[in-house]
């Protein structure tokens, strides 16, 4: 009797100073400088090359620490796509690699990320998608998926200019899609390529077109689901708050993504490119076993790893499973 009530005491003490610990972080976050910059301050400190107030304010929030000795800026570039870059590079970059986030979300999404490369000694250059972020169109939205295509070769040329050699990638979701797109149009140049649950088509596809055929007779957007894309409580937290992830999705960007789709279904010529394809087995964002089966057409050197248990923004998730994503990264950078 006297164990039972000690221990409901100890639980009735660990949930008060639980919820005391909860409600302090929600008040800080919400307090943060990085809440408090406009779009418009930022979008504006892009236009200035180099370091700024702005930007550390960002990372701050997202909790990306610098290695000693490392430093952050960023630029636009073009000149098909007026494109918002991220550069973060160590002390003594001994590569360079850029990484392209998903959609509704933004470069600084890929905090957990960026601070490992960092410490991997990789110079990442993150771009923000057209119409994302702190990058020019409207706001989820593309004209077609050609655009993307055009959107990735801008920043290698920024890369290659900046830093002559071998580029690397990273794409998780959309990003991979722009890559992909890429590639399709006769591109070349980037190095290893490493794709994060690659978006072909979206979850529960032909009822996702059957409700979109409604919306858009009342509407152009319609709000985001809330999949679960993340397990990490603070990171969900923080991407409740952050102003710069997008909210709605465009009803033009699901027909691009549909006549992108109808166009993969004709490509005939392989892509003989090396991808490592990292796909978190209880994903339910995108259509996962249907990408599988048209990749294995379409990329016939693919190397796909299943991660079990694995949502969809595999880099986010929390830190466990994140580690584990992080190794196949690693040792595929390294081979």
């Amino acid at each position: 009797m006297y164990r039972e009530v000690k221990r409901n005491i100890i639980r009735a003490i660990a949930s008060v100073l639980l919820s005391s610990s909860c409600a302090t972080f929600r008040s800080e976050v919400a307090a943060h400088p990085y809440l408090m910059q406009s779009r418009e301050q930022m979008y504006a400190a892009t236009q200035l090359e180099g370091p700024s107030i702005f930007l550390e304010n960002a990372m701050d929030y997202f909790e990306l620490t610098l290695p000693e000795g490392a430093t952050a800026w960023w630029t636009r570039t073009g000149p098909n796509t007026e494109t918002a870059l991220y550069i973060f590079e160590p002390a003594e970059p001994e590569s360079t690699l850029v990484f392209v986030h998903g959609y509704l979300s933004h470069s600084l999404s890929a905090a957990f990320l960026v601070r490992h490369l960092l410490n991997l000694n990789i110079r990442v250059v993150c771009a923000d998608l057209p119409g994302h972020g702190l990058s020019d169109g409207e706001p989820g939205d593309i004209e077609t998926f050609a655009v993307y295509g055009s959107f990735i070769k801008d920043t290698y040329d920024f890369c290659q200019r900046r830093w002559p050699g071998p580029i690397d990638f990273i794409g998780h979701s959309t990003g991979c899609a722009s890559m992909h797109e890429f590639l399709r149009q006769g591109n070349s140049g980037y190095n290893r390529i490493i794709f994060l649950s690659p978006l072909v088509r979206s979850w529960l596809w032909e009822a996702s077109l059957t409700g979109l055929s409604v919306t858009e007779k009342f509407s152009n957007t319609f709000p985001a689901l809330r999949n679960v894309v993340s397990r990490d409580r603070k990171y969900l937290y923080k991407s409740k708050l952050d102003h710069l992830r997008l909210r709605y999705v465009s009803v033009h960007w699901v027909y691009a993504l549909e006549a992108w789709n109808e166009e993969l279904k004709t490509d005939s010529v392989p892509i003989t490119r090396e991808i490592l394809v990292l796909q978190g087995t209880a994903d339910t964002t995108i259509d996962a076993p249907y990408g599988k089966k048209l990749y294995a057409r379409l990329f016939p050197n693919l190397i796909h790893t299943d991660i079990p248990n694995g949502i969809h923004c595999l880099h986010s998730d929390m830190q466990p499973n994140r580690e584990i994503v992080f190794r196949e990264i690693t040792a595929y950078l390294a081979d």
